[in-house]
């Protein structure tokens, strides 16, 4: 058992270091295409230097989905806090009684 736990630490400890270098790989491109024109300066605007006006399009798309599943994420673990400090609190709204489970479904 002992060598099995090894093993997972030793495929954990590769693939951090693959994750890394391939980030690490990632930022190079990103700067050499920055890099290459004056008026590269954000995302979409490699996304169009790459493919256009659909790249410049999609990649405004893909960041704005990013950063709105963040806010998502966000409200449903601090709902989840919130309802693990109170368990016993309620919410009444025109009439609808919700309890912290209710909301935090």
């Amino acid at each position: 058992m002992q060598s099995l736990t090894v093993c997972h630490c030793t495929l954990r400890a590769a693939a951090a270091a693959a994750a890394g270098a391939i980030a690490c790989y990632t930022g190079r491109l990103l700067a050499l295409c920055m890099n290459s024109s004056r008026s590269i300066t954000t995302y979409p605007d490699i996304g169009q230097a790459a493919f256009g006006r659909f790249g410049r399009l999609l990649v405004s798309v893909l960041l704005y989905m990013e950063l709105f599943s963040c806010c998502v994420d966000f409200l449903i673990l601090e709902g989840d806090n919130l309802s693990a400090i109170w368990p016993g609190a309620a919410l009444s709204i025109l009439g609808y009684h919700l309890t912290a489970k209710q909301v935090r479904c």
